[in-house]
């Protein structure tokens, strides 16, 4: 859910990265948008061996050699798991094995990837859980349904649907969660929930919507547990998942965040513009979380609420694999987890680490340097992405190539920039 928002998504082609109609409710305020987003096709940690690769407007899958194992046929296509990854053909989605053969033949509706035996799809508007031979675990009957967290799923019953021309607006209904055995755990009572984290989720009481789906009283929000019981009373304007032992919390009347923990007491009192990012991601890394204050200072959080160091500079990033990237407005370099300047700020943009390697630029080229500094990979580049599993996806001149670690070219010409 984004950021306790309900939110309704169209999609013309099925897939995040294609021209999609997508209507957002968030807070008081209705945004109506149909748009093209390109998104790289970065490999996703955690997935399979293969990467995707773009040839003549379709797509395939590459092994770690650069040699192409199943060939670009597919109109889209995202990452492996367990052994599957889901495929679109001819407007059709299905899920292929590693050779490139079905394992779960189209069509399907909104399929997702597997995760512990189990994926999501369905048929138009309405979805389902499959097993990974295809047969549905649980019927479709849900308008929507999120991942998977800590064994229950938050499903969406019973919205308003108006069509206005090309745009369909969906919302209102009711959200509950269901188990991994398709089994009811929580009825769908609630106007909003978000995803369970250490043992409770967020849920909204009291909202209410007018005809056009815009939130006119956001009502309060609170936690329950994984029976539907309430174990944080809906107090709070706006809240985030739990994560190591606390939950972000959002003021109105101060419009600022805070910090709660798991008996609903005030951990640190609401006075950040922002604590951790937009999304309801874990806003922990290193065990730090970022904080802007109103006077848009960068701060950096413990768990507890303390303010362990100040960013030394104008901004500072998150933490990753121990390092955060920081800049003075013109230059950047990198802190560790105590806020003391680890690489010098020689650099005219910085990004995160990843596999011990991080994206730099100088002169308007980017290479990558190590955790001392030094350049691992010269610039040379007009684009970089992180590694994943060893690789990585750069641009160079016109060519979207696959790296290595030494900045060797693994395969030229694996992606075109579209979708």
């Amino acid at each position: 859910m984004c950021h306790g928002a309900s939110v309704y998504i169209k999609l013309c082609a099925l897939f995040c990265g294609l021209a999609f109609t997508v209507h957002f409710v968030i807070g008081s305020s209705s945004v109506v948008r149909t748009t093209t987003v390109i998104v790289a096709p970065i490999k996703a940690k955690g997935s399979g061996p293969l990467y995707r690769i773009r040839e003549n407007g379709k797509w395939g899958f590459m092994n770690r050699q650069g040699d192409v194992v199943i060939p670009a046929r597919f109109d889209h296509a995202e990452d492996f798991f367990e052994q599957k990854a889901v495929v679109s053909l001819e407007g059709k989605l299905g899920y292929i094995d590693e050779t490139g053969e079905w394992r779960i033949e189209p069509p399907l509706f909104g399929a997702r990837r597997f995760q512990r035996g189990i994926a999501v799809a369905g048929i138009p508007d309405t979805l389902g859980i499959i097993d990974s031979s295809g047969r549905f675990l649980i019927e479709p009957q849900f308008t929507g349904i999120d991942d998977f967290s800590e064994g229950l799923a938050a499903v969406w019953r019973g919205p308003t649907r108006r069509v206005q021309g090309e745009f369909v607006f969906v919302f209102g209904g009711k959200w509950g969660f269901i188990r991994e055995d398709g089994s009811i755990a929580v009825e769908t009572r609630f106007e909003r929930v978000k995803k369970f984290t250490e043992g409770v989720a967020a849920v909204a009481f009291g909202s209410q919507l007018d005809e056009r789906g815009v939130i006119v009283n956001g009502g309060k929000w609170g936690f329950i547990d994984a029976r539907g019981e309430i174990v944080i009373q809906p107090k709070f304007d706006e809240v985030k998942p739990f994560y190591a032992g606390v939950a972000v919390y959002w003021d109105a009347g101060a419009r600022a965040q805070g910090l709660i923990d798991h008996s609903g007491s005030v951990l640190l009192p609401a006075h950040y513009r922002q604590i951790g990012p937009y999304l309801d991601d874990d806003p922990f890394h290193d065990g730090l979380v970022r904080a802007i204050t109103k006077g848009g200072l960068v701060e950096y959080l413990k768990a507890t609420g303390k303010v362990a160091f100040q960013c030394p500079k104008s901004d500072c990033s998150d933490f990753s694999e121990g390092l955060a990237h920081v800049s003075d407005g013109r230059r950047s370099g990198y802190i560790d987890t105590t806020g003391a300047i680890v690489i010098t700020l020689d650099f005219d943009d910085a990004r995160d680490f990843s596999e011990d390697l991080a994206a730099v630029e100088e002169e308007k080229l980017w290479g990558y340097i190590d955790k001392t500094g030094r350049w691992a990979i010269p610039p040379r580049f007009a684009e970089t992405y992180p590694f994943v599993d060893g690789l990585a996806l750069v641009r160079l001149e016109d060519r979207w190539i696959y790296i290595d670690s030494t900045g060797g070219i693994v395969r030229e010409n694996v992606w075109d920039g579209l979708n």
